[in-house]
């Protein structure tokens, strides 16, 4: 059954992408700097019953450990660059100099710069 639909689905050209938007942090425990917490007060963030910030966006504030740790889970899974990890996470959470971490792990992944050696050079300028 499930393959005669999807067959079907390929025959009309029908893609649908539908995004994870649930992040695991589940086993962390929030541990905020001052910087985090100007943030959660500047994003007008309120904290929820485990301690986490937590945007109007519904977008939870992490410390850079989380957000290393994060980016470095979602960077093995999908090798993507800079913008997509980004664009991924920024729905979910936030953090006190995201783009920067994320251009960080990105940057040293060493699948990454044996198959796009080129793409490094625009990314470590921007």
């Amino acid at each position: 059954m499930a393959d005669k639909t999807a067959k079907e689905v390929a025959e009309q050209g029908i893609l649908a992408l539908v995004p994870v938007k649930q992040i695991k942090i589940l086993n962390l425990k929030p541990k905020y700097s001052k910087l985090d917490e100007q943030l959660a007060e500047q994003l007008k963030a309120s904290q929820n019953t485990e301690g986490w910030w937590v945007t109007p966006e519904k977008q939870v504030i992490v410390a850079l450990q989380v957000m290393l740790k994060l980016t470095k889970e979602k960077h093995a899974q999908t090798h993507w660059g800079v913008d997509a990890i980004v664009s991924s996470l920024k729905s979910s959470v936030v953090c006190v100099g995201m783009r920067g971490i994320i251009k960080l792990i990105v940057a040293k992944c060493p699948i990454c710069l044996k198959n796009n050696p080129l793409n490094w050079k625009d990314t470590l300028r921007s």
